[in-house]
């Protein structure tokens, strides 16, 4: 392993018992592995332990026994600042009304699967670890699933300004090309950030929620002969022109 790192076996991940000794179940884009196959995580990025205190709507978060800030999220998922690096950000797949680990697990992978979909886009922020961890809270405690990925340092479309949306519009015209839909039209102004992370300094637009990420069927060569307009184009089209039409009103 390079220095620094340590390797996992292949089908293992960062548990609650030794997330802080090894490395594991990380993304690397490859389609040939499962979305929690293991490669080798930088140092000091794993977690082993979070916990909470107060009610859904106000609490107090501790990462590995440090204060963090909470970023966001709400529902399955919370986010929230990573206590030993500023350029990442922890995604817990919190489970609060159902215990199993399972389901988190679930839901992390199918986080996982929609980022493998836009990995060679350089549109979604870069996993680095994926792991599970021991959350504690007011009454009791449960394993639940993690991500560490990039923060991207910017806003969400729903604080963003007429000025970003060629930025949209290249992220739109970046994933019809791949053939991805974003199946989330619903909080899609959420799902979406303008900004940069450490490893691109470049401002562009980013999914940052890739659950609701879908392969679309390939366009025909006889649809194309034809003439036809592109369904997966048109899609876009109206989405772009929704976004549009929100920032305008909000200026």
């Amino acid at each position: 392993a390079a220095a620094g790192r340590e390797e996992a076996p292949a089908g293992t991940e960062a548990g609650p018992a030794d997330a802080a000794a090894r490395a594991a179940a990380l993304f690397d884009g490859s389609a040939a592995r499962s979305p929690a196959a293991a490669v080798s995580a930088p140092a000091g990025l794993t977690v082993g332990e979070v916990g909470h205190r107060g009610s859904a709507r106000r609490r107090d978060w501790s990462v590995d026994g440090a204060a963090v800030e909470y970023v966001g999220g709400g529902g399955i998922k919370d986010v929230l600042a990573h206590p030993r690096s500023p350029d990442h950000v922890l995604a817990l797949f919190n489970q609060h009304l159902r215990p199993d680990p399972s389901i988190s697990r679930t839901e992390r992978d199918v986080e996982l699967a929609g980022r493998r979909r836009l990995a060679g886009l350089g549109v979604a922020p870069a996993v680095a670890v994926s792991g599970a961890l021991r959350e504690t809270r007011d009454k009791g405690s449960q394993t639940i699933h993690y991500l560490v990925v990039e923060k991207v340092s910017g806003t969400t479309l729903a604080e963003a300004s007429e000025a970003d949306l060629p930025l949209v519009r290249a992220l739109f015209k970046s994933l019809t090309e791949a053939r991805l839909r974003l199946t989330d039209r619903v909080h899609l102004l959420d799902n979406l950030m303008v900004g940069t992370t450490a490893s691109k300094r470049a401002r562009q637009a980013w999914v940052v929620d890739a659950e609701g990420v879908e392969a679309a069927a390939p366009r025909g060569l006889l649809e194309s002969w034809r003439g036809h307009p592109d369904e997966l184009a048109a899609y876009y089209d109206g989405l772009y022109r929704e976004v549009a039409a929100e920032l305008r009103r909000r200026r």
